[in-house]
């Protein structure tokens, strides 16, 4: 059987897959589901979005499956495998951080971090967090290292989340015949996720080569 994979923005690493393509093959509820990538040999697992209406994969593709261009879904040939039962689902949560973000995303909406906040007060909370982090790891605390390090997690999601309602304006220059040239602003907004940040990141630190100097590792030069 084939369902479509799509990209839902440019700047997404992630397949998704809209619930009614699903629903085609079977009525499901489900809040998380295995897919088994037939022609690949791959399996990934995806989670229903926050609207409920599609799939976000939680699993990195290998290079060897094509990825979707915007707006031109790919079909891939695929089983499906849902998680039907309460254990399964409990277990599969230990492995989905996904989980774990959708609850720091409600407890912030509750305690109006996202309708009152702001990226800058966000900012300061992680560089005291860091601070918090910094004193554990001197003085050898276990416990405080561990909790500062998610506090740590835990600001980094709010951040990520109260940057999709700031304005980026860019300026540049068009050129125009005559006149020297005429000032553009062009106003842009985020549309990301901790989830997003995180995939990016591994995408790239993934194919990146290097070697362990002093305790820090060291990437090649390119």
């Amino acid at each position: 059987m084939k369902i479509k994979h799509k990209l839902a923005s440019k700047k997404d690493k992630k397949c998704t897959i809209l619930a009614s393509d699903i629903l085609k093959i079977f009525n499901t509820s489900e809040e998380l589901i295995n897919l088994q990538y037939l022609d690949y040999g791959f399996s990934a697992t995806y989670h229903k979005s926050r609207n409920g209406k599609t799939y976000y994969c939680d699993s990195i593709f290998p290079i060897n499956i094509p990825m979707p261009n915007i707006g031109n879904p790919i079909e891939h040939n695929i089983i499906i495998l849902p998680f039907t039962t309460t254990n399964q689902i409990k277990i599969f949560s230990n492995m989905n951080l996904t989980n774990e973000f959708e609850l720091i995303r409600d407890w912030a909406k509750q305690k109006g971090i996202y309708e009152k906040g702001d990226t800058k007060t966000q900012f300061l909370k992680l560089i005291e967090e860091v601070g918090e982090l910094g004193k554990a790891i001197l003085t050898k605390d276990i416990a405080e290292t561990k909790d500062a390090i998610g506090d740590i997690i835990i600001v980094l999601t709010n951040l990520t989340e109260l940057a999709n309602k700031d304005i980026f304006v860019k300026e540049y220059y068009e050129d125009v015949v005559g006149d020297g040239g005429r000032l553009i602003l062009q106003q842009e907004s985020l549309d990301i996720s901790i989830e997003d940040c995180v995939n990016s990141a591994y995408a790239v630190i993934a194919k990146r080569t290097g070697k362990m100097e002093n305790g820090t590792f060291v990437k090649d030069k390119i």
